[in-house]
């Protein structure tokens, strides 16, 4: 059964069940929480869903859109360069924040949603860098 809303605006979304959604469970356990990357297909450069401590996710409607993007970061607008790949920018803030909870012994729970691929699949520059991520998270 399909839903009637307009989920791909937001406006379900962006409401009472935010208060209840898994992030805030979490923070309240006293786990640092982070998200990164893709939250809903429509966020606002001021707005920080209840729950997380650390917030970096995509603007606006960007489907499609690889560069010279914008990202809400912890409630202010960060404009994206022609230079800076979009999925790269979404690990490095990512890797950033994991390793200060990593040097601080912190319980942490990170969500991280890169848009690519979308409408069309361009490739990152930076590629060959997954194995920092695999060698730094997946094999500890």
């Amino acid at each position: 059964m399909a839903i009637a809303c307009r989920c791909s605006l937001g406006k379900f979304w962006k409401g009472p069940g935010q208060q209840t959604a898994l992030p805030t469970y979490i923070q309240k356990a006293g786990i640092a929480t982070g998200i990164f990357g893709k939250e809903t297909n429509v966020n606002d450069d001021s707005y920080i869903s209840p729950g997380w401590d650390r917030f970096f996710v995509l603007g606006g409607a960007s489907e499609g859109h690889y560069y010279s993007d914008w990202f809400n970061d912890q409630g202010s607008r960060f404009n994206a360069t022609n230079a800076q790949y979009m999925t790269d920018l979404i690990a490095e803030q990512a890797l950033k924040w994991l390793t200060t909870q990593l040097a601080a012994k912190r319980r942490f729970f990170a969500y991280i949603a890169p848009h690519a691929p979308h409408v069309r699949a361009t490739p990152s520059p930076g590629a060959r860098k997954m194995h920092i991520f695999l060698r730094l998270f997946i094999l500890k």
